[in-house]
């Protein structure tokens, strides 16, 4: 029988990758290829410019992955300087940048932050 955490994680894994339920697909990016996976995704809030329509400031965009799903694929789990293509709920592909990776060992998830920038800072 499994622990508990092993059922957490089962159940997770469940959850986070079901597109019926909190799982969107995208595509993990990075110099040795593509991954399509499924995962969450959350684009939370921006100040747009009237006239572009671009978002210029205060947005929060992360990204949640199973690590055994994307190490399984790519070897190793999402750094900086990898990339995240999606298509929003407008219809339109963009494609961000991974600014920090939060793994946690506990139940196999690794959450991205995501800018629209490859550095921060700019």
């Amino acid at each position: 029988m499994s622990n508990v955490r092993d059922l957490a994680a089962a159940d997770l894994k469940d959850i986070i990758e079901d597109e019926s339920g909190a799982g969107t697909p995208y595509t993990l990016i990075n110099d040795a290829g593509e991954y399509p996976v499924v995962g969450t995704f959350g684009d939370i809030g921006s100040l747009t410019d009237p006239i572009t329509g671009e978002a210029i400031q205060d947005r929060s965009i992360e990204a949640t992955v199973i690590m055994e799903t994307i190490t399984a694929a790519a070897g190793k789990i999402p750094a900086r300087g990898w990339r995240v293509r999606i298509t929003g709920l407008d219809g339109k592909e963009i494609t961000l940048y991974v600014q920090r990776n939060e793994p946690d060992r506990s139940v196999g998830l690794c959450r991205l932050t995501l800018g629209l920038r490859e550095k921060e800072n700019e």
